[in-house]
Formats: structure tokens, sequence, C-alpha cells
């Protein structure tokens, strides 16, 4: 075999692999589903402003003693504080302003200003800056946990009449991209609010999950 049929035969072999080693054409089937479920907020994450006025200049005492009152609104409740700013006011006292998170039931929250305008005394204000009705983690994992189980029996059902109406492709679930999303929660924390000022302590306050999936549904083609 001379060198110029050499070449050639190994071309041809290496263009017969090629093609033996290339992925199979496709069928397929591409398109969207959604579902959602609505995740009731059992707990709230409450925002608290302080300001205080300091004569002995002990701040550390006067930040333990708003954390002291402060637990007192809600049992069993954890108060963090987030931010802590002091400076010398025109009277030459130290003015202590500090801002404080706790997550509360979303029944502790109800009437929460106007028990934390109880704990106002001379030269200490408190002031409630924002509630934020957000269902748990735990609570958004098990919503979107389910709401996955449902898109993949939407997804089977598709696939269960797609191969009963072209048997022959055998079509499986090639790909599935998942995508979380939910509504803004701004509306329902206004609307809370609102309840709350009309002195509803009964609302029910629920976060509407959604998800989104793009599906490719997929089959070997046998060319002819």
């Amino acid at each position: 075999m001379n060198r110029r049929l050499l070449i050639a035969a190994v071309g041809f072999l290496t263009l017969g692999i090629a093609f033996a080693n290339s992925p199979p054409n496709l069928n397929r089937v591409v398109y969207g589903v959604s579902e959602s479920s609505w995740v009731p907020s059992m707990t709230a994450t409450v925002t608290v402003s302080v300001n205080a006025t300091v004569k002995d200049n002990n701040i550390g005492s006067k930040q333990q003693l708003i954390i002291k009152q402060l637990g007192g609104l809600a049992k069993n409740a954890t108060w963090h504080i987030t931010d802590v700013r002091h400076n010398e006011n025109a009277s030459g006292l130290e003015q202590l302003s500090l801002q404080a998170q706790s997550i509360v039931p979303t029944a502790t929250a109800n009437n929460l200003r106007a028990r934390l305008k109880k704990l106002n005394q001379t030269g200490v204000k408190y002031q409630l800056d924002n509630i934020d009705f957000h269902p748990s983690d735990a609570a958004v994992a098990r919503a979107r946990e389910k709401l996955r189980v449902k898109i993949y029996q939407q997804v089977a059902s598709e696939l269960k009449s797609l191969n009963s109406v072209y048997p022959d492709q055998h079509y499986t679930a090639h790909a599935i991209t998942i995508v979380n999303g939910n509504e803004p929660a701004q509306k329902t924390n206004t609307a809370m609010l609102q309840l709350q000022r009309a002195g509803d302590s009964n609302a029910n306050i629920s976060n509407k999950q959604m998800m989104h999936a793009i599906v490719v549904l997929a089959a070997n083609r046998k060319d002819k």
C-alpha cells in the first residue's frame, strides 16, 4: 500500500469513528410549566429602634436593660442588636441610638406598636420600625419540595401522553431546569400593618411561592 492509500484509509477510519461516537439525533419537545402554593407566615421579623440618654456613661448596662425590656414583649424571643451609635448631646450627656431585631410569633406582632409605647420613659424612647412577615426558611423549603414533585408529576403525565401518540419514539425527560420565584412580599406586609392598625388580631398572612420549569423531552430519531 503506497503512502497516499494509507493516508486515505486512515482518514476513512477516523471519519467512521467520529460518526460512531457522535451523539444521536434527537426529536425534542420543549415547553414551560409553573406551579404555585401559599405558605403561611407563622412568624414575623420585627425591627425596633431605641433612643436613650445615658447619664452615667455606662452604655453597656443601658443596652442590657433595653434588651431585657424588649424581651418582655414576646415569650422566648431573642433580640439582637444590629446597630449602635452614641454621641454627646447638647446637655453634655451620652445619647445612645440602637436598632434591634427579633423573630416573634405572628400573634405577638399584633398591637406591638402600642406595647412598645408603654416601655417609653423619661430619657428612653422605643419605636417600631418594621414588621416583616415571611414564612420560615424551613416552611419555604418544604413548600418548594412539594412544588418540585408537582412539576415532576406534570412531566410524567406529559411523557405518558406523548408516548401514547408516538409509541415508537420512547420519549424521556432530557432536561428539567427549575427556577424559584415568589411574589413581592411588600404587598403582604403593607396589608398586615393596615390590619394591625385596625385592631384585627386574627389576620392570617401567607406568602405565595412560585416555581417555573423549562422541560425538554427527547427521543432517539431513527434516520432512514
